[in-house]
């Protein structure tokens, strides 16, 4: 059995879960869409689990691995554990920048330690910064620290903490204009691209959050620079990598290899080379 995980929030899952139901079954094989979070999982040495529309997982994250841990004794999980934990916490860009990936400067305020506002500023040198959880999804949590909203003292010069982990980053101008990259990957090979475009005055580039969303053929440039992404991250069945243009730079502001929305819609083909890997993988293990 190859099941495919979703949330209690979806139970039935979501379109794209379907289409890759769909796919396992013109290869055939039978599939079971399940909410990761109800009930409990009894799991064959034969069984595959692919995560995808577990979009709650960061709510939990240490319920969401510890339940990742016992598929992954149990069955094939996939993505890997090991993929899966090391993309839990967005820290992942600093150790992606450190193996040479052009990526967005990043910088990481602990709960609760204080940090001067004006030391930001003028750290990632920019106009505008965008604070969001080390540990999140969907866009939850952010937060954009604008020049100009100063604090009581009627400057920049104050303090702030946060109750979580954050990132620190630039706003780049052109998130608003031009929008982001995302590059789906399945088995380490480019597979299409969509372009997001955030609602006229958002910056967030979820569909839920009204983005428009286009299927297109990335500048070389982004596709050089997610291609480098997959070969200095952990080796997984699909990924997502997300890339914003700054100028001539294509920089990575996201990897995803836990539940990044594929776009099946946009290239159905994508869904069927991943149900072909998860068929290779339930052969693999049942021979």
């Amino acid at each position: 059995m190859i099941y495919i995980a979703t949330s209690s929030e979806h139970p039935q899952g979501v379109p794209e879960d379907k289409t890759l139901q769909q796919c396992l079954a013109a290869l055939g094989h039978a599939s079971r869409i399940r909410p990761w979070d109800r009930g409990e999982w009894m799991l064959r040495s034969s069984d595959v689990c692919v995560v995808r529309s577990t979009w709650n997982y960061a709510q939990t994250p240490l319920v969401f691995l510890k339940w990742c841990r016992e598929v992954g004794s149990a069955s094939c999980l996939v993505n890997s554990l090991e993929a899966i934990e090391w993309n839990i916490d967005k820290r992942y860009l600093l150790q992606l920048q450190s193996c040479g990936v052009p990526t967005i400067q990043t910088a990481v305020v602990e709960a609760g330690d204080e940090c001067r506002v004006a030391t930001l500023f003028q750290a990632l040198g920019c106009k505008s910064i965008v604070a969001k959880p080390t540990i999140g999804a969907g866009g939850s949590g952010l937060e954009v620290i604008a020049h100009d909203q100063v604090g009581e003292c009627g400057t920049l010069d104050y303090n702030r903490t946060w109750d979580y982990d954050v990132l620190l980053q630039p706003l780049i101008p052109s998130i608003r204009t031009d929008g982001e990259w995302s590059l789906v990957f399945v088995a380490d090979e480019f597979r299409h691209a969509v372009r997001k475009r955030p609602a006229f005055g958002d910056i967030r580039s979820q569909p839920e959050y009204g983005s428009l969303v286009t299927l297109e053929s990335p500048p070389h440039k982004v596709l050089d620079a997610a291609r480098l992404a997959i070969a200095r991250g952990p080796k997984a069945s699909y990924a997502r990598i997300d890339i914003l243009l700054d100028g001539d730079a294509a920089l990575v502001i996201e990897a995803e290899y836990i539940e990044p929305q594929l776009f099946f819609s946009d290239r159905v083909e994508t869904a069927m080379a991943l149900a072909q890997t998860l068929s290779a993988s339930h052969q693999e293990i049942n021979n």
